[in-house]
């Protein structure tokens, strides 16, 4: 099975990668840390899943720094531009924020999820609020998983 984890967050990356590395052989997990690769990455080429963060810096850091401006809603962009695109990768956002947006504009991840439903409700398999102190997000990804028979 070919995963694609579009993560800019180093220790999220990580704690993704460990958990679906270690217990689960078998798995060709592929990364990207930006909103352009990550785009590029899944309408390139053919994974069975797409694990995505929400927020997401517009480029790759470049020299252990972060490059580009964030962009708050990367993930639905990403999500948007395949539906556009004909992309159905099955995709799962995994996000440490349960707010997103500023001021006057703030969406809750609940009603993130709900709008990333109905933009690609075939291959859109839903979201995990990931807490690196809790194993929740764990028990949550393996459920889903192991729904689909991946695991």
């Amino acid at each position: 099975m070919k995963i694609l984890i579009v993560e800019d967050d180093p220790i999220k990356l990580e704690a993704l990668e460990t958990f679906l590395g270690e217990p689960h052989s078998g798995l060709e997990i592929s990364k990207k840390l930006s909103y352009n690769s990550g785009l590029d990455a899944i309408l390139s080429n053919e994974y069975d899943l797409l694990i995505l963060d929400m927020a997401l810096q517009t480029y790759e850091p470049n020299n252990s720094e972060r490059a580009g401006i964030s962009k708050i809603y990367g993930g639905k962009e990403i999500v948007m531009q395949m539906r556009l695109n004909g992309v159905s990768t099955p995709t799962l956002v995994i996000t440490q924020f349960d707010t997103f947006g500023e001021e006057g504009n703030i969406k809750t991840l609940k009603e993130l999820d709900e709008e990333l439903q109905m933009i690609a409700p075939s291959n859109y398999m839903g979201s995990i609020y990931f807490n690196i102190q809790s194993t929740s997000w764990h028990e949550e990804l393996s459920k889903i998983l192991n729904s689909k028979g991946w695991l």
